[in-house]
């Protein structure tokens, strides 16, 4: 399903398309894409018709020199909508598919507390991030994170138009005729996305996945699969399988006529033949061959002159630019196919992380496993479990678990995991063990937590004692800033009290002070219970890291 995103231009109305799920895969039989046939929404904007170029004047004429590349592909980002102001660039489609699959996410993933959501409330609306956020998580949820992760897809969307290794390959923009091999190409970067994905490197995965789609979305300007009267994406574009993407052209194949203006909209030879054309000199054009096209294709004065990208709604840049809306329209609903194809192999969680949907929120223990600790350890396992079986398969289940046990004199070892199976496994071997004296080395421990939990989490330690090891307060505060973690003491030792443990010394009123300073440093607290209240304070673990996800 595919609707529109808000648009940085003014008065654009909605169009309304027919998407049909194309089974794809990279290797193996495909996934069936979201979307029924008869599923029509509003998608991207009609654009108005392009301002004459005499409007552009010599000054932003030589702007245009300087912010686009002399290369071939969709318009890169906003700073070239310069040259032709009501194009769709390939910052507009990624933004648009990455809106639309995070709004399925959203739909087809009820949040546990809030009302879901409901597709009609969207239709026939601008969709924004902001607007999209605060519908699903609440009012005031930030997207901040959502957004610098299109951002990272888009900037590597656009850098194939930049960098010397990418910009002239005919392979990474589906030109030349090289389609076959921009498909393994296109293929390539998928499976790249998916392995740095799945080994927790999402921001090489972003970036292979921006590089992705530039490609995909290239094919629908650089060939002629428009021209051809197709209104649907390749059914073939996003296999690995050897199926032909059509009815290619070959070598010596003539695909276009000569064409002296600069608008060509009647150049190609038939259309029953699948070709690109050819941009610059490598490779050179073979006669009879179609060029790019556009003020900086060197081939486009090589008869048969002219060209047929429609990159954008410019003749002077794109000779068929009239066509621009409908390559556009079919570059963004394959953009929504390729996101949907990876969110059905990753899975929902992994996918969030990939668009940074939810914060990387981890459950981290710090648990004290002396003899009197028996509660404490029973009320942490009983939470852990709550929250893993709650929030399984769903955006905002923990994507790290870490677990640092502390017993007089030792502290660890840490254990770290992705699997909420395996840290529940983990937990539930832990038992409190007889012996131990107060103080203890929970600083240390805490230590320990911090340096193997990702930023922006929430960490709870469970003890009943005073720190052994107060001289570490500073730098647990430091280190506490530092990750941007929340630390929450459940302290089940009244300041007051002082029977039940074993004292080698006459404690003081303040030896709770270092736990006090580290929750203040981090935005945590400290709470004081008893042990038959331990299981009631326990579940505030849940309520914190809903509210460390919606205010960070």
């Amino acid at each position: 399903m595919v609707w529109g995103k808000g648009q940085r231009l003014p008065a654009r109305a909605g169009l309304i398309i027919a998407v049909t799920p194309v089974p794809c895969d990279m290797g193996q039989p495909g996934l069936p894409l979201p979307g029924r046939p008869d599923d029509q929404v509003p998608i991207s904007a009609m654009l108005p018709a392009e301002l004459p170029l005499t409007y552009l004047g010599p000054l932003v004429l030589l702007l245009v020199q300087l912010l686009l590349s002399p290369t071939s592909a969709f318009f890169p980002n906003i700073w070239s909508l310069l040259a032709a102001p009501r194009s769709i660039t390939h910052q507009d489609l990624t933004e648009e598919a990455a809106l639309n699959v995070t709004l399925q996410l959203f739909l087809e993933q009820p949040l546990l507390g809030r009302p879901p959501l409901r597709l009609q409330d969207f239709l026939g609306r601008t969709l924004l991030a902001d607007d999209l956020f605060a519908a699903y998580f609440g009012p005031g949820f930030p997207s901040r994170r959502f957004r610098a992760a299109l951002g990272e897809m888009s900037r590597a969307n656009a850098a194939q138009d930049f960098l010397a290794a990418s910009k002239n390959d005919p392979d990474l923009h589906f030109d030349a005729e090289r389609l076959d091999q921009a498909r393994e190409r296109l293929a390539g970067a998928l499976r790249e996305t998916l392995a740095a994905a799945g080994a927790g490197d999402y921001a090489l995965a972003r970036g292979r996945l921006g590089a992705a789609l530039h490609a995909l979305q290239d094919f629908y300007s650089h060939s002629n699969w428009v021209e051809m009267g197709q209104q649907r994406p390749h059914p073939h574009l996003l296999w690995s399988w050897r199926r032909e993407l059509w009815r290619l052209a070959r070598v010596g194949d003539p695909t276009c006529s000569d064409c002296a203006e600069r608008s060509c909209p009647g150049n190609l030879l038939g259309s029953t033949l699948l070709t690109s054309g050819y941009f610059g000199t490598h490779p050179p054009k073979p006669p009879g061959k179609c060029s790019h096209g556009g003020h900086f294709d060197q081939s486009s004065s090589q008869p048969p002159r002219g060209g047929i990208n429609k990159d954008s709604t410019s003749p002077l840049f794109s000779p068929h630019h009239a066509l621009h809306p409908q390559a556009a329209q079919l570059a963004l609903v394959a953009s929504v196919q390729a996101l949907g194809l990876l969110r059905g192999r990753l899975g929902d969680r992994a996918f969030s992380r990939l668009l940074d949907v939810t914060p990387a929120s981890s459950l981290s223990f710090v648990l004290d496993t002396t003899g009197s600790m028996g509660e404490e350890i029973s009320a942490a396992k009983i939470q852990a479990r709550h929250i893993v079986e709650q929030r399984r398969g769903s955006p905002m289940a923990p994507v790290h678990y870490v677990l640092v046990p502390f017993h007089d004199p030792g502290f660890g070892p840490v254990f770290t995991t992705s699997d909420p199976h395996t840290f529940w496994q983990r937990l539930n071997e832990i038992q409190a063990l007889g012996g131990g004296d107060e103080p203890e080395m929970c600083l240390s421990a805490l230590e320990l937590a911090l340096l193997h939990t990702p930023p922006l989490s929430d960490i709870f330690v469970f003890t009943d004692a005073s720190p052994k090891d107060a001289f570490l307060t500073n730098r647990i505060e430091s280190l506490t800033q530092e990750r941007r973690c929340r630390v929450t003491f459940l302290v089940t030792e009244d300041p007051s009290r002082v029977q039940g443990r074993i004292r080698r010394e006459v404690l003081s009123p303040l030896r709770f002070a270092p736990y006090e300073a580290v929750a203040l440093a981090s935005g945590g607290e400290v709470i004081f219970t008893k042990d038959q209240h331990i299981r009631d304070v326990a579940a505030i673990i849940g309520d914190s890291m809903d509210a460390l996800v919606s205010t960070r």
